[in-house]
């Protein structure tokens, strides 16, 4: 509001000295006519001189407060203006420092990222080794444990053969009174166990 008063009040001063030049020239101009006398011309020197006078005691005060208030409000936008440049810069430099903190915080991410992936890695691997330990250790009890069935069937299969056969073999070979002997044999191994 202060710049817009002193902007008019500068607006009055240009008006009024364009305003008086002009008449001023109007008056250079106006031809001399039907008088014969002397020269106006120290008329016209007085008659500027008071209007210039006037002019400046009126205006100067004005014009010079005008003229201050100008120079304050540069010097208060070019302080605002240095302020706000440091500012500025304060804001980059402290930007700068956190855009490299943020960098440094970025390759420690990634760091332990693949510190992490390397160690799940390792551990995935262990793991997978572990299971497969435990698989072979469960195919070799389980193929030792077929094997003993098929040792355990094959010696059944084989006692039942070699019990039919050596059947066969004594309804051939033993006598009635054969049998009776080795009935009362075993009977008596029984008894003694």
């Amino acid at each position: 509001m202060k710049f817009q008063i002193s902007n008019l009040k500068f607006q009055i001063l240009v008006f009024t000295i364009h305003y008086s030049l002009f008449t001023v020239s109007i008056a250079f101009s106006a031809s001399e006519g039907g008088h014969e006398g002397g020269s106006d011309l120290i008329w016209r020197v007085i008659n500027f001189a008071v209007l210039a006078g006037l002019l400046y005691f009126l205006l100067a005060k004005k014009l010079k407060g005008f003229l201050r208030d100008r120079s304050e409000s540069i010097k208060t936008a070019l302080s605002e203006a240095k302020a706000a440049k440091e500012e500025a810069e304060r804001k980059y430099r402290e930007y700068e420092a956190m855009a490299a903190l943020l960098d440094r915080k970025i390759v420690e991410i990634a760091d332990e990222l693949r510190a992490e992936g390397i160690a799940e890695r390792d551990r995935i691997i262990e793991e997978a080794k572990k299971t497969a330990e435990k698989m072979m250790e469960q195919a070799k009890t389980t193929i030792e444990q077929e094997i003993k069935k098929a040792r355990e069937g094959i010696r059944g299969e084989v006692a039942n053969l070699a019990v039919i056969m050596a059947g066969e073999m004594l309804k051939r070979e033993i006598k009635p009174d054969d049998q009776e002997r080795l009935i009362r044999e075993y009977l008596d191994r029984m008894r003694l166990h």
